[in-house]
C-alpha cells in the first residue's frame, strides 16, 4: 500500500510540474483564508489547514506520478500520461476558480481507478471517503464495450454531483485541446470530430455548475471544430 511521500523534484522536473502546481496550491489557499475567518482563527489556518489541505494536494500528485509512471499518452510524442491529471487540475483551479482541496485531488487522481491497479479502496484510505467518491463518479467501467462506456458517459452526466462535473469539465477542455495540439496517433479529421461530438454531448448533458469552465468548454470545442474544417 502506498504510505510514504517521498521528494517530488524528479517528477515536477518532467512534467513542468512547479508551476502548474503552485497555481492550483494558490486556489487550496484562498479556501483557508475562508475557513480562517469562519473558525477565527488565522494561527490554525496558516499553520495547520494550509499545510494539511496543501499536503494532500501535492500528495495526490505524487500518488498519480507513480501509478502512471508507465504510460504515455497517445500523441505523436508520446508525453508522459501524467502530463494528463495535472492539466485537469490546472483548468479547473486557475479557470474555475476552483479551491476545494478533494476536488483538486480528484483530478489528479481521476483516471487512476480507471487506468491502473488502484483501488476504490486504497484511494480512500490514503485520502478520505470524499476523493474515493469523486473519482468513482468518473470512472468507466473497464469491462465494457468503448461504445457502451461512451454512451453511458452521456447518459449518467445529468446524476453526477457539482464536484464531479467539475472534473469533467476539466477532463473534457484538455481533451478537447488536445485534439488540435496533441491529437492521439493515427486519428484522421473524422474520427476527432467524432469525439468532439461526442464530448460536447457529455458536457450538454451536465447540470450546469460553473459558467467559467462551461465557457471555456465551449471556447476549446469551437477552436477544435474550426481547426478540423
Amino acid at each position: 500500500m502506498y504510505t510514504h511521500f517521498p521528494v517530488l523534484g524528479s517528477f515536477f522536473e518532467t512534467t513542468n510540474g512547479p508551476n502548474r502546481t503552485m497555481t492550483i496550491l494558490e486556489t487550496v489557499r484562498t479556501q483557508n483564508a475562508k475557513m480562517a475567518r469562519w473558525i477565527g482563527s488565522k494561527n490554525l489556518a496558516k499553520e495547520g489547514m494550509n499545510e494539511l489541505n496543501e499536503i494532500k494536494v501535492l500528495k495526490a500528485a505524487h500518488f498519480a506520478a507513480l501509478k502512471h509512471k508507465d504510460q504515455r499518452r497517445k500523441d505523436h510524442d508520446a508525453s508522459p500520461y501524467i502530463n494528463h491529471p495535472i492539466a485537469v487540475a490546472l483548468i479547473i483551479a486557475e479557470v474555475g476558480r476552483v479551491d476545494d482541496p478533494d476536488v483538486l485531488a480528484g483530478a489528479l487522481l481521476h483516471d487512476t481507478i480507471e487506468d491502473t491497479d488502484t483501488t476504490p479502496d486504497e484511494l480512500e484510505c490514503e485520502f478520505g471517503a470524499r476523493v474515493r467518491a469523486l473519482v468513482e463518479e468518473v470512472t468507466d467501467d473497464t469491462r465494457l464495450p468503448s461504445k457502451k462506456r461512451k454512451r453511458l458517459q452521456i447518459e449518467y452526466a445529468m446524476n453526477l454531483s457539482a464536484e464531479a462535473i467539475l472534473i469533467k469539465l476539466g477532463d473534457k477542455i484538455a481533451n478537447v485541446r488536445d485534439m488540435i495540439k496533441a491529437p492521439p496517433v493515427g486519428w484522421d479529421s473524422t474520427r476527432r470530430r467524432e469525439y468532439l461530438d461526442w464530448a460536447e454531448a457529455v458536457i450538454a448533458n451536465c447540470p450546469k455548475v460553473n459558467a467559467k469552465l462551461e465557457n471555456q468548454f465551449s471556447q476549446v470545442l469551437e477552436r477544435a471544430r474550426a481547426a478540423l474544417r
